[in-house]
């Protein structure tokens, strides 16, 4: 089999020919959906220690002293796209416990996975065979434990913490009278009697 010799002009030309095609081909295959920003979906992690860096290089400078109260330390944080457009701009994401929100730029953290739980939902406790007494009452801490790879829960009864460490086998979605439940509180009921 003969080698066909092609010269530096050539050569050229067959690659502006390709990229060309290539170029038609991506612009053919896109569509709406593609060209519309990706939503991602919120992902949980902690912070078990402070990065190397100064807080006020990963950490909002507004939101300063209040990470400083909660962060380092085995609360599970929610992960999320920043809805501020400057704050979006700068890099910023959010994360959250319970009703409390911080904005950070990308750092070091333990990713854990969702249980779907979350600080402030009401709970019913299970007898489990008559092991433990149930009753109803609060998530007011959601902390993950690296020795045991487990998220542990604390629960309020009264507005009174209870100091026994409790697991999401341990518990289910319980309703206020009157509040039906939500539809993230259904999906984890229905889940928990598979």
């Amino acid at each position: 089999m003969e080698t066909k010799q092609v010269d530096e002009a050539e050569t050229q030309r067959l690659l502006d020919d390709f990229s060309n095609t290539l170029a038609l081909m991506r612009v053919a295959g896109e569509s709406a959906s593609y060209r519309s920003p990706v939503r991602t979906l919120p992902r949980h992690g902690v912070f078990f220690r402070w990065p190397e860096i100064p807080p006020g290089d990963w950490i909002h400078p507004d939101d300063i002293e209040l990470a400083t109260r909660l962060l380092p330390g085995g609360r599970i944080f929610q992960l999320q796209e920043c809805d501020h457009e400057q704050d979006q701009r700068q890099g910023y994401s959010i994360i959250t416990y319970g009703d409390v929100a911080i904005r950070v730029l990308p750092a070091m953290w333990l990713r854990v996975k969702d249980t779907g739980y979350r600080v402030g939902d009401r709970v019913e406790v299970l007898a489990k065979n008559g092991t433990q007494q149930p009753f109803i009452g609060t998530l007011a801490e959601i902390n993950y434990n690296p020795v045991s790879r487990q998220v542990e829960y604390l629960i309020e009864v009264r507005s009174m913490v209870l100091k026994k460490k409790y697991f999401a086998e341990d518990f289910r979605p319980c309703c206020r009278l009157g509040v039906p439940l939500s539809k993230r509180e259904q999906e984890i009921l229905n889940h928990t009697r598979v």
